[in-house]
């Protein structure tokens, strides 16, 4: 007879994502995927963003994005406020509601919804 011993573990922490595209008001960020939690696969991916550099649990700073598909390694947010300054991380999720801790955070800052008339003197 044989046994086969699989470790349920928490998934690895996702490397630190990238900002991909920004205008005043979106940021397209995307990630490496998470190979596996401890031989399960990764069920979905979680995102934090907000505009203040310290995470405080549940803070009004911060909104959530939760279980985005696993097959899933990007994600546009939109409606964010034009010249501002975001940080933004992910986590992992697995089976069994085990979870990685959240990635170093990525800022970026939105481009200004000015609109900028050029004249040209001749």
């Amino acid at each position: 007879m044989m046994v086969a011993l699989m470790f349920v573990g928490t998934p690895p922490t996702p490397a630190r994502p990238v900002i991909v595209s920004r205008t005043h008001n979106t940021a397209t960020v995307t990630w490496t995927k998470v190979d596996c939690d401890g031989g399960h696969d990764i069920q979905y991916y979680n995102l934090r963003i907000g505009y203040n550099r310290r995470f405080f649990f549940f803070s009004p700073s911060y909104r959530y994005v939760y279980n985005l598909d696993a097959s899933t390694s990007n994600y546009t947010f939109q409606s964010l406020n034009s010249r501002s300054t975001y940080y933004v991380a992910v986590q992992a999720s697995g089976r069994d509601s085990t979870s990685s801790g959240y990635s170093s955070q990525v800022t970026f800052v939105t481009l200004s919804s000015r609109k900028i008339k050029i004249i040209l003197f001749l």
